[in-house]
């Protein structure tokens, strides 16, 4: 009851709003459920469920939030993706990096938390020793298949949110200025070398992703990378950073949003969708994607839930003796944040758990971290082994 307490009014917010929206739907256009918005209530309630299940383990299980962290590196499968080449590890968008998942912007931001942890390990480790480069090579590797997923959300969410790990190491540690370039030069070199990890093709796409006006001039399997650039310096081509449809859906949605601030209901796609080039779309940002589910109410049931999350974060960044964990949290929450402003991204799973860990973080349940290889991965497994050994006990007893 006390950890429903804590997020109550977020999600009463998200709840009043989608309820009061389809409603308004169902009345106003003769809108009945359909399979969409019956989809919809289920990945709400798993979310909501995932939220508050996160903060009675994290309280309940000592080890529960390394384990959580342990389960961030079960991205490093992706890299299978330097070796194998299959059909199905590609999506039909110019090769993007999608492995099983059905779009590569899903990668891109189960990554985006990956690196999270990656950036914050390498913030607070001091040092160079004792398998330090071995992490530093997956960590590269990871940031490389980021790189090959072409997500430009995640791109800018991976900018902000290194960007902001230097700054806050800056605040919180009082550096020097050559470690603070140090720790700078560490963090962007995981994406040179990720870069440079790239196979050919890989590294021509990820430039064409950004400057796409050389495109048709270009053979992306035999042209190389040094050359492309070249090409765009000389001829001073712009840079893209979104596509031109996400313009059009924003201005489009937030024309609906002035009228009806109620929203359009859980649902509202396709009848009540905008359509770009004669294809109905959502509107491709976290904040109007709440709003066309359960208007103004909803909107502010999810800034509601992520500002407690990031609030809890940074208070415990200035309070706790180690920063590590909340420092990583603050980071992933920052970073999907910012790539979710460009993508319909509400019902993703991972960020409701990320958001649950840093709502309901403390100091009491804040577990000790060694920054060692491979100790800190030992130890984890470790406390994971003694909560198992735990449970067998009373089990028995």
């Amino acid at each position: 009851r006390r950890i429903f307490h804590r997020v109550r009014w977020g999600l009463g917010l998200i709840i009043v709003g989608v309820v009061a929206a389809t409603a308004w739907s169902y009345f106003a256009h003769n809108l009945p459920l359909n399979t969409e918005g019956a989809l919809t209530i289920f990945r709400f309630f798993e979310n909501f469920a995932l939220l508050i299940l996160t903060g009675f383990f994290l309280q309940t299980s000592p080890g529960f939030l390394k384990m959580a962290a342990l389960a961030q590196l079960s991205t490093l499968v992706y890299l299978y993706g330097f070796v194998g080449g299959n059909a199905w590890m590609m999506s039909n968008q110019m090769d993007r990096f999608r492995f099983l998942e059905n779009w590569p912007s899903t990668v891109s931001y189960h990554l985006l938390v990956s690196l999270g942890l990656i950036v914050t390990w390498l913030i607070f480790r001091s040092g160079t020793r004792g398998g330090f480069w071995i992490t530093y090579l997956a960590g590269s590797a990871l940031a490389g298949i980021l790189i090959w997923t072409q997500s430009r959300a995640a791109w800018l969410g991976i900018i902000i949110m290194s960007a902001l790990a230097i700054l806050l190491y800056r605040r919180l540690f009082s550096a020097p200025l050559l470690k603070l370039v140090w720790k700078g030069a560490l963090v962007a070199g995981l994406f040179l070398v990720g870069f440079l990890l790239l196979p050919r093709p890989a590294q021509n796409i990820a430039i064409l992703r950004v400057f796409p006006e050389p495109s048709p001039d270009i053979n992306i399997y035999r042209g190389s990378p040094g050359g492309l650039l070249k090409l765009i310096a000389r001829e001073q081509f712009s840079p893209i950073i979104t596509e031109p449809s996400r313009l059009h859906l924003w201005r489009e949605y937030l024309k609906k949003a002035a009228v009806q601030p109620w929203g359009l209901g859980i649902s509202y796609f396709p009848e009540l969708a905008v359509s770009y080039d004669g294809i109905p779309r959502g509107p491709h940002n976290i904040l109007l994607e709440a709003w066309t589910l359960g208007g103004i109410l909803a909107v502010l049931g999810w800034l509601v839930i992520f500002a407690q999350a990031a609030r809890n974060t940074l208070k415990l960044l200035h309070a706790a003796k180690n920063g590590f964990w909340p420092f990583y949290l603050f980071l992933s929450l920052i970073g999907v944040g910012v790539a979710f402003f460009f993508d319909n991204m509400i019902n993703f799973r991972l960020f409701w758990i990320i958001a649950g860990l840093g709502i309901y973080l403390s100091s009491e349940n804040m577990p000790e971290v060694s920054l060692g290889f491979p100790v800190w991965l030992k130890n984890i497994l470790a406390s994971r082994r003694g909560e198992l050994n735990r449970q067998e006990a009373a089990r028995s007893s």
